[in-house]
């Protein structure tokens, strides 16, 4: 006789335990990853015991730390991207020296509320575990994909997309590196680096972007440097 299946009341407290333990496993991880990288971390010592979190009950929500790190960088991926596509999803009405401001903002923001997740994408960017690898170079292709994809809609007739392409690789990747560079000053010195790396960001894209893609609609002279 098959049993009857449980009660939605008593699988309630069931359920949110394991979401508060995976909640908890997703923090530790993250700052373990940040501090330590994928290779470095050690699972008990730096990622169970902060956690408050048995080993049995790691296994029961995740494969390995490779999977759990995974998971942490998907999450974070997918906000990031949410956010990207915001800011992105009105050409027509938007100056690109006002979107510019706004995805490289955008970038500065998420350094200060999740830069552990930043640190681990720099730390693993060249990973030995071929799933983390791959997953971090896809997630970023997706990024350079909607940025191209922007540029594409806007553009003049002769523009290729190879041209909007090549723009959105050197965008993604400068916004990269300065956001490193951000991550790496005192706490004490970001308000006043922020403004000046901002803007110094905006007058650099607007002023070399046109050079690759064209004059699009929206850019007059006086936008530019």
């Amino acid at each position: 006789m098959v049993p009857p299946p449980a009660s939605p009341a008593a699988a309630t407290p069931r359920r949110r335990d394991a979401a508060a333990t995976r909640q908890r496993l997703l923090e530790a991880g993250r700052r373990a990853f940040a501090r330590k990288g994928l290779a470095g971390a050690i699972l008990i010592d730096d990622i169970l015991r902060p956690a408050g979190v048995s080993t049995g009950s790691f296994y029961h929500q995740f494969r390995d730390k490779n999977e759990l790190l995974v998971t942490i960088l998907d999450e974070y991926g997918r906000a990031f991207r949410t956010r990207m596509l915001e800011t992105l999803k009105d050409p027509g009405n938007a100056l690109f020296v006002d979107l510019a401001r706004g995805c490289y903002g955008m970038a500065l923001d998420m350094a200060e509320e999740d830069g552990d997740l930043l640190r681990i994408e720099r730390r693993e960017r060249d990973s030995n575990d071929p799933v983390v690898s791959r997953y971090l170079r896809e997630t970023q292709e997706g990024w350079i994909d909607a940025v191209a994809s922007y540029y594409l809609r806007g553009a003049a007739e002769d523009v290729t997309e190879a041209d909007c392409r090549l723009a959105a690789q050197l965008v993604i990747h400068l916004g990269l590196s300065i956001v490193a560079h951000y991550q790496d000053l005192p706490e004490d010195e970001r308000p006043e680096a922020r403004d000046r790396l901002l803007d110094a960001l905006v007058r650099f894209t607007v002023g070399g972007l046109p050079a690759l893609t064209r004059e699009r609609e929206g850019i007059s002279e006086s936008d530019l440097p």
